[in-house]
């Protein structure tokens, strides 16, 4: 079983009973104990869960911290579904690829599952994101100048200066995050200049990942990014309307909601 999976299934189970068992855990996944716990270890580390004598309990979103800052209760209303986005959303990154990782929470969840690759290299505006991968060593991690601010507990750099710092970069692959997808309207995001940015980084990149959560459907933000034909991939956490799904078909976008789609 892939190691993402497991730890998703770990989290699901958590969710449906708020506390787990080691024994039970290296029942039901026919592996080790010594091996349940290092999952254990990861997912706490993650901020998913507490470990306590024989097994884990669920930490409570009002108390969620990651491992470089608090993250306010507005922050975690859809905590699940971007978690779970983030889970799915490191199964389309592989070793060796060059990425840009945006701003936003989602983001950071995504940092989070990328620890075991190897030979990333990342740039990224997201200050959390990169923070969470600090400690790979054999990844290559760049963080941007600029503006540094702050939104939904993350912090991020933004600013014109980085349409100039960007200028001679090629992604194999463009992670982002959406505030709003619609059919008529396309995608579009909150802040204006981060609208522009990735405006010049679709020019730059391979491969464009858009991760959004299920409610920014049929949604409309400030800034017009541009049509839902720019994505190569979406990555969501439940499956999306017949009609969004004819479209994005059509158009040879494809989709992902379930990590049952990568077996």
């Amino acid at each position: 079983m892939v190691i993402n999976r497991r730890h998703a299934e770990i989290l699901e189970l958590l969710n449906a009973q708020k506390q787990v068992s080691v024994s039970e855990l290296s029942k039901r996944f026919s592996i080790s104990e010594v091996t349940i716990r290092k999952d254990l270890v990861r997912l706490e580390q993650n901020g998913y869960l507490i470990r306590i004598s024989g097994g884990a309990i669920l930490k409570e979103q009002e108390n969620l911290y990651t491992s470089s800052c608090y993250i306010p209760i507005e922050a975690t209303k859809d905590y699940k579904d971007k978690m779970k986005i983030g889970i799915i959303a490191s199964n389309l990154i592989h070793d060796e690829d060059f990425i840009f990782i945006g701003p936003g929470y989602t983001c950071v969840e995504i940092a989070k599952n990328l620890k075991d690759k190897k030979q990333l290299a990342i740039i990224t505006m997201n200050i959390s994101a990169a923070i969470e991968l600090a400690d790979i060593p054999e990844n290559n991690l760049i963080t941007v100048p600029g503006d540094f601010t702050k939104r939904y507990g993350t912090y991020y750099v933004t600013g014109h200066a980085l349409f100039d710092y960007f200028s001679n970069n090629f992604f194999d692959k463009m992670i982002i995050t959406i505030d709003g997808v619609s059919l008529t309207r396309g995608f579009s995001v909150l802040d204006e200049t981060v609208a522009k940015i990735y405006q010049q980084l679709l020019k730059q990149s391979e491969e464009v990942i858009v991760c959004v959560t299920s409610n920014k459907f049929d949604k409309n933000a400030l800034a017009y990014l541009g049509p839902l034909t720019l994505a190569d991939k979406i990555v969501t956490n439940e499956p999306i309307s017949e009609e969004y799904n004819e479209f994005f078909k059509e158009n040879g976008i494809e989709v992902y909601h379930s990590l049952e789609q990568f077996l």
